[in-house]
């Protein structure tokens, strides 16, 4: 008898065509048949991969999707689950992929249909009393359907293209157990050979838009004096971009979110701008009267240190959504890749006659670290501004540098400065904890050669440092670097401002993060260390890097200073109020000290 073609072979069958080589999950009772399928079909191009939490799948799909789409327009990162518990743990994952616009694809196996509102195991088919589960993905995704062997094809079909165009973001299929078990219906003759075939090419009149507001766009420039560029994440390696500021000379600042958008080596690159920017871009971007932003709609992380500026200044945003971009008078856009409005102005350069050769540009400074007065340490442990200075000259080694919420995060953005070479990230979507533990393994995986960096908070690995051990599983190398201060820094931080040093919900008792990585691994399959002072990082760090390429490692920070990040919140609180800090002890006591000032 032959084999009949089941939904979930014909899915698996159409995911090794799309280039997204992993399925991220969680196995489970209503999606184990679409892993079994995986199996079966047995194709180089599509492998499940075990993680030990759906939100770290998901957070995996991201990171994979997030760093291969910096070259690849049609990249799509896919992770599944199983319906109840397992569905609304992969639902943060996807949340996030849906505000920072990553192209994701969520699968979630559900209960048989002819079981729906009949007391089915982890029923989430909507009614009285029952999660529903079509609202639930709604809310979160671009798209969402509950498949149907009817309209499976027509289906899937919209789920991939709503994914991969406009303004990117996750579709949600919900497959009930009884449809992927299911025959399949026909492949349809006109199916997409591969990814690239899911892409909606721009039109004639969409072009004629675009190129209406380019030129409204060149009239501007061509009458500005100091005008600035803002690169969003999406400008990553933008050789249109490169170009056209060498040929104008027009500087260019980054962003929080991603700071390697435009080359830190670059002669016009000034900085960053945003919650953890440096001072002399926004020194910059207050005498400039025109500002051209590119891949970003200057959200309130970005533009918040300058808001009542921006509100007077010809701004310009393009992008391929600007739903989120401020409401201001003079605000002018234009929805549209950023690349395809960089390369027109380049093609039509010579329209511009204004060269801005008179620029003068600022010299790029960092604010320094204000830390906790003290006479003499009474504890061995380390400081953040001292920790990221020891890490600046290994930077290097690194070709992707993901950096998780918190006060490591923003002081890492500030004073690192890295290569060209480098992708960094931090997930602004959502802003949450324990993202780039995870989407770094993703990243990974999508990237290929070269190591990856994870800069990230001892609250941060609580919450999803388990996923490490999907890493050593696959020896990834993967270094992540844990600031152990027993403590939620940035909340400690708001808490001693604004709410007069009442400390709660935000400090806990010490945790050996090196015993615990350690215990994730067997001998040989993980490089760990525990640091207290500079010099040892250093030598620590050497001895990493002199290991096979291939080693996962986890180094643990031991923080007994408590600095104030070059964070702008913070930084104004500071102005405002009398802030005490603490000295952080090994074992998780916390003593109070007053504020005073190294330079990093």
């Amino acid at each position: 008898m032959k084999n009949v073609e089941t939904v979930a072979d014909t899915l698996a069958n159409v995911l090794s065509t799309l280039d997204v080589n992993y399925l991220f999950g969680v196995s489970g009772a209503n999606i184990e048949t679409l892993h079994d399928a995986v199996v079966r079909l047995n194709s180089p191009n599509l492998e499940n991969i075990l993680c030990k939490s759906e939100s770290g799948a998901a957070f995996m799909a991201d990171g994979y999707a997030r760093h291969k789409k910096i070259n690849n327009p049609s990249a799509l990162g896919v992770c599944c689950s199983t319906s109840g518990g397992g569905m609304l743990n992969l639902a943060v994952g996807v949340a996030e992929a849906r505000a920072s616009g990553i192209p994701m694809l969520a699968l979630v196996g559900c209960p048989p249909t002819n079981m729906e509102g009949q007391g089915a195991f982890q029923d989430a088919s909507g009614g009285i009393d029952r999660i529903d589960g079509f609202a639930l993905w709604s809310s979160i995704t671009k798209y969402t359907a509950v498949i149907t062997t009817e309209h499976f094809w027509q289906q899937l079909f919209d789920a991939i293209q709503q994914a991969l165009n406009g303004f990117c973001g996750p579709s949600a299929l919900l497959l009930p157990k009884d449809v992927m078990e299911a025959a399949a219906p026909p492949r349809p003759t006109t199916w997409p050979i591969n990814a690239q075939g899911f892409l909606i090419k721009a039109d004639a009149a969409s072009f004629t838009v675009l190129e209406q507001g380019v030129t409204e766009l060149i009239k501007d420039l061509k009458t500005c004096k100091k005008p600035l560029i803002v690169a969003g994440a999406d400008m990553q390696h933008s050789i249109e971009l490169q170009h056209f500021c060498d040929q104008s000379g027009i500087p260019v600042v980054t962003t929080l979110e991603c700071i390697t958008a435009f080359p830190n080596s670059h002669p016009r690159h000034i900085g960053s701008i945003g919650v953890a920017g440096h001072r002399s871009s926004h020194d910059y971007l207050q005498e400039c009267d025109l500002i051209l932003s590119l891949g970003s709609q200057l959200e309130g992380m970005t533009r918040a240190p300058f808001e009542s500026t921006l509100k007077d200044k010809k701004l310009w945003i393009v992008n391929r959504s600007i739903s989120n971009a401020p409401n201001y008078p003079l605000l002018k856009g234009i929805t549209s890749c950023p690349n395809l409005v960089i390369k027109q102005l380049n093609e039509r350069f010579e329209e511009m006659d204004n060269q801005f050769s008179h620029i003068e540009f600022s010299t790029l400074t960092r604010e320094p670290a204000k830390l906790l007065k003290h006479e003499k340490r009474s504890n061995p442990g380390l400081t953040t501004s001292e920790s990221l200075a020891e890490l600046q000259p290994h930077l290097t080694h690194f070709s992707r540098v993901f950096m998780d919420a918190g006060n490591c995060a923003a002081s890492a953005a500030h004073y690192f400065t890295l290569s060209d070479h480098t992708h960094a990230n931090i997930a602004l979507g959502m802003g949450g904890m324990g993202y780039a533990i995870c989407a770094t393994i993703g990243a990974q995986l999508a990237g290929g050669d070269g190591r990856s960096l994870v800069i990230c908070g001892d609250g941060a690995f609580l919450m999803s440092g388990m996923e490490i051990h999907t890493a050593i599983e696959r020896q990834l190398p993967i270094l992540w670097v844990i600031f152990n201060d027993s403590q939620h820094g940035m909340c400690t931080s708001r808490q001693r401002f604004h709410f007069n040093s009442r400390i709660t919900c935000s400090q806990y008792s010490a945790v050996d993060f090196q015993s615990v990585a350690k215990g994730l691994a067997g001998d040989n399959e993980l490089w760990t260390a525990r640091v207290q002072d500079p010099k040892q990082l250093d030598r620590k760090l050497a001895e990493y890097f002199a290991l096979p390429i291939h080693t996962p490692g986890v180094v643990e920070l031991i923080i007994n200073k408590e600095e104030i990040p070059p964070f702008f919140p913070l930084s104004v609180m500071e102005t405002t109020h009398q802030g005490t800090n603490q000295n952080i002890s090994q074992d998780g006591n916390h003593d109070a000290q007053y504020a005073t000032t190294v330079t990093i």
